[in-house]
């Protein structure tokens, strides 16, 4: 019997994953559903859920563009959001008489990693 219940498992999963133009779609199954339908019980499984989300916050280079971030930036501290990396760039040019000067700095703030141990 436990074959027939891995059969239907693998059966399952490989319905989600391959998709034909003769069948339905196979519906999701949580792993609690799958679980509970190969008869385990739930104390003999555990389930961890990861979920990454990645936002990237652009505003138009205008004279409002630094308070606009600025804002944005507390808002995030508010919310419990920690820095990890900020970098700040400065561009400046001194023109003289028959002599130019053009500096670039570039600032990287970030925090390091403790040492484990």
């Amino acid at each position: 019997m436990a074959k027939k219940s891995s059969a239907r498992e693998m059966e399952n999963i490989a319905d989600f994953f391959i998709s034909s133009n003769d069948k339905e779609e196979a519906p999701i199954q949580t792993l609690t559903e799958v679980a509970e339908d190969s008869g385990q019980a739930e104390e003999e499984f555990e389930v961890e859920e990861a979920v990454n989300v990645r936002k990237r916050i652009a505003y138009p280079d205008t004279e409002n563009a630094q308070e606009n971030i600025k804002r944005c930036l507390l808002k995030h501290l508010e919310e419990k959001y920690r820095i990890h990396r900020i970098e700040l760039k400065k561009n400046s040019a001194l023109e003289m008489p028959r002599s130019k000067k053009t500096t670039k700095e570039e600032v990287l703030i970030l925090l390091k990693e403790s040492p484990q141990g």
